[in-house]
Parts: C-alpha cells; structure tokens; sequence
C-alpha cells in the first residue's frame, strides 16, 4: 500500500491509499479491516495506474481520516519490519554461511519450516534487531550467526 498526502485549502488535506491490485503488499488485508472495523468509508474509490501499475485507489478527506492515519501507517510500518525480518532470516537458514543449519532446514518439511521461521521473526520484531543506514533507511540489525543460532535452538525445540 502506499500512502499519499496532499494538501488542499487552508489547513485541509487529502489522503489517498492505493494498494496494487497485482501483488498485495503484506499490510493489505490488515489496513483493509481496520478501515472496515472503523467504518472508514472513502469519498471516492477508483482504479489508477501508478509506475505502470494498476492500483485501488481510496481518497479520503484528512479530517475524516486524520487520527486513524498513524494506525494505517503503523499497520504498514509493522508489515515493512516482519517482511524485512523474515528476508534475513529465510536468506541465513536457506543461504547462509552455515552447513549445519542448511542441512538442518533441508531435513524440516517446508510447512513446519515456514512455522519456525515465522515464530523466529515474531521473536525478533522489536527496536533493538533494528537500526537506520547512513541514508536513514531501515536495515535489519541481526547477525547471520545469531539468526543461525536461534534458528537450531527453535528447530531443535520442536523435535523434542
């Protein structure tokens, strides 16, 4: 999803949530019921194509939406954090430096696998496995070896 705020008249704005129709980003569904939960009906719905992508565009106005707007961002900003969590962790249990905990995964049935690595983003999804890059993006602040070593612990703990 992405977020667009424009200004309008005098300290009014408008906010436009446009989610890809062709590949859903992970806070989609979550963003979609919080606005239904909150009954937060757009003053306008259409389709729109943005980059070359076709999107569903919702417009609302700032003051009807305004104070959900940090629940809607939060949604997103939670979503950007596991998917990025669960990249790292999927590239060091699948492609990492350490035989022993590829050998490991090989040997899990993929469904069990994806549990594990699901219960270890939940795991790591706080403000310390996290830190900003020089250019203030967010990078993933885990070590492959410690990502490794929690994977064994969690794995080994399930087949006991």
């Amino acid at each position: 999803m992405r977020i667009k705020v424009e200004p309008k008249d005098f300290f009014m704005y408008s906010v436009f949530l446009a989610f890809d129709k062709e590949n859903p980003d992970w806070e989609d569904p979550a963003v979609y019921k919080y606005l239904e939960d909150n009954e937060l009906i757009p003053k306008a719905l259409f389709n729109d194509k943005i980059e070359g992508i076709d999107h569903e565009v919702m417009y609302f106005g700032g003051c009807y939406i305004g104070r959900h707007l940090n629940i809607v961002e939060g949604i997103q900003r939670d979503a950007v954090r596991q998917e990025m969590l669960g990249e790292k962790i999927a590239g060091t249990v699948r492609r990492g430096d350490d035989p022993d905990v590829r050998r490991l995964a090989d040997g899990i049935p993929e469904p069990e696998l994806v549990e594990i690595m699901n219960e270890m983003v939940n795991g790591y999804n706080d403000d310390s496995s996290f830190t900003a890059s020089e250019e203030g993006y967010l990078v993933v602040n885990i070590e492959p070896e410690d990502i490794a070593k929690k994977f064994v612990e969690v794995a080994g703990s399930r087949s006991q």
